[in-house]
């Protein structure tokens, strides 16, 4: 527990750890969330940007461990839809690799929709579809169009 690695390491600390261990069981007790899972899964951490000892920004960021998500204090990812370093720190932390979905953008994904299926793409299997062999008829005619127009500048100015 985090708290507990704080009391141990921290000299200064006003209260000693057998003090807080009664103070948090009667805690526990009271309350009944000794059994809560969803409690388990949640882990706080405190991630520092610092460059040469010199302390610039703190961010409290929370994992939860049952529903793979992070929430950082700079809260990019819910302005800008970017998973900040902070996230990602924490996330390495936990050794985690395998991010929730709602961290990856349409765009990085392999189940992107393309606009244009017309057109041929190393990934795609053969296209069968009388459009798309339409469609390559149509670029193999334009290109040897282009083609010819290039080699003069007046046939060039027609077409634009």
């Amino acid at each position: 527990m985090f708290v507990r690695r704080t009391i141990q390491n921290n000299e200064e600390a006003r209260i000693r750890l057998n003090a807080f261990d009664k103070n948090w069981n009667d805690f526990v007790t009271k309350y009944g969330v000794g059994g809560n899972k969803w409690l388990s899964g949640f882990m706080t951490y405190e991630v520092v940007e610092q460059v040469f000892n010199l302390t610039f920004n703190k961010f409290v960021v929370t994992y939860d461990a049952i529903s793979r998500e992070v929430k950082c204090q700079c809260l990019l990812f819910e302005s800008r839809r970017i998973l900040c370093c902070h996230s990602l720190s924490a996330s390495s932390f936990e050794q985690v690799d395998k991010l929730a979905p709602k961290y990856i953008l349409e765009r990085w994904s392999k189940n992107i929709k393309r606009r244009h299926t017309h057109i041929k793409n190393s990934q795609d299997e053969p296209l069968l579809e009388p459009r798309s062999k339409r469609f390559d008829d149509l670029v193999f005619r334009s290109h040897n169009i282009c083609e010819f127009v290039s080699e003069s500048e007046k046939l060039t100015g027609i077409l634009h």
